[in-house]
C-alpha cells in the first residue's frame, strides 16, 4: 500500500456513511478499481447492500456480500477482513470499521471513513501517526467545516 486517505464526515450518522461510502465507491469504480468495503458489522453490510443498489435512481454499483464472489464482482463488502491467504487482488480498501485489518498492505489505497464522533476521530488520529511512522502518503479530508 502507498497511500491512505481519511475522510472526517461533517456529519455522525450511519445514513451519512453508508452514503459517503457509496459515492466514494462510485467514483472508484468509474476508475476502474477493484473495491472491497470493510463493514463494522453484519447490519452495516446489509445497509450498504441496499443503498449500493438504490443511491442514485439512475445507477447501480455491481457487488457482492461475502468474499466467495470477489471475482465476479467489482466491490465485495464483508464484515471481515479479505483473507490472508485470498489470491484476490483488490486496489482499494474502504473501511467503515474503526479495525485496521493485518493484511491492509494488500491493497493499493485504502480509504477509512470516519463519522464525527470524539472516539472515532482520536483512534485515527493514532492510526495517522503508525502510517506516517511507516512513510506511507497519508492524507485528511476534512469535511466538518464544509457547506453541503
Amino acid at each position: 500500500m502507498n497511500r491512505v486517505d481519511f475522510y472526517l464526515l461533517k456529519s455522525s450518522t450511519f445514513s451519512d456513511q453508508i452514503g459517503f461510502c457509496c459515492r466514494l465507491s462510485e467514483k472508484a469504480l468509474a476508475q476502474q478499481n477493484k473495491i472491497h468495503i470493510q463493514t463494522k458489522d453484519t447490519i452495516q453490510s446489509d445497509a450498504l447492500n441496499e443503498a449500493l443498489w438504490s443511491f442514485k435512481a439512475d445507477s447501480f454499483l455491481p457487488h457482492a456480500i461475502g468474499q466467495s464472489q470477489h471475482q465476479d464482482y467489482p466491490i465485495t463488502i464483508d464484515s471481515q477482513a479479505l483473507e490472508q491467504k485470498s489470491k484476490i487482488q483488490s486496489d482499494l480498501l474502504i473501511l467503515l470499521c474503526t479495525e485496521i485489518p493485518r493484511n491492509h498492505h494488500n491493497f493499493d489505497r485504502m480509504c477509512v471513513i470516519i463519522p464525527n464522533q470524539e472516539n472515532d476521530i482520536q483512534l485515527a488520529r493514532e492510526q495517522y501517526k503508525h502510517f506516517k511512522k511507516q512513510g506511507l502518503k497519508v492524507n485528511i479530508h476534512d469535511m466538518r467545516n464544509e457547506l453541503r
